[in-house]
């Protein structure tokens, strides 16, 4: 099991990389169109004022949304796209390159697994609400 200080500091130093990844991808052919658009809808949300977890009204939890966001793009930029186009924008170091797709591939999934369903059901109880006829309780 890897140190989370070393993935942190990955992170940390991959941060302008990741950045100028994205930038280069949005404008590159060999990136699908699907991708490219999921990356620019994705970050109009993290950047936008309104959210599903509100930053103003929970602190640091509100954030989460927005990580998880980040994940599933990233996931899908480094993990879906064609692996020398993206090995080629990114230009430097291949082994970060290679650690970020497995934090991001292993992220993506908890995601998948976990959260996905888990805030499905809460927004099915929410709008059918707890008692709904029919529906167990």
């Amino acid at each position: 099991m890897r140190n989370p200080m070393s993935t942190a500091w990955l992170l940390a130093r991959s941060a302008p990389r990741l950045t100028l990844l994205i930038a280069r991808a949005l404008r590159d052919p060999g990136i699908t169109q699907g991708t490219k658009s999921r990356v620019l809808v994705g970050g109009l949300y993290v950047f936008s004022p309104l959210d599903l977890v509100p930053e103003l009204l929970l602190g640091g939890i509100g954030f989460t949304d927005d990580g998880m966001v980040i994940i599933q793009l990233l996931d899908r930029l480094l993990n879906q796209e064609d692996r020398a186009v993206v090995n080629a924008l990114w230009g430097a170091n291949h082994e970060d390159l290679e650690r970020l797709r497995i934090c991001f591939g292993r992220w993506s999934a908890v995601i998948e697994r976990w959260v996905r369903p888990t805030a499905s059901a809460v927004a099915t109880r929410v709008v059918l609400g707890s008692h709904h006829p029919g529906r167990p309780t």
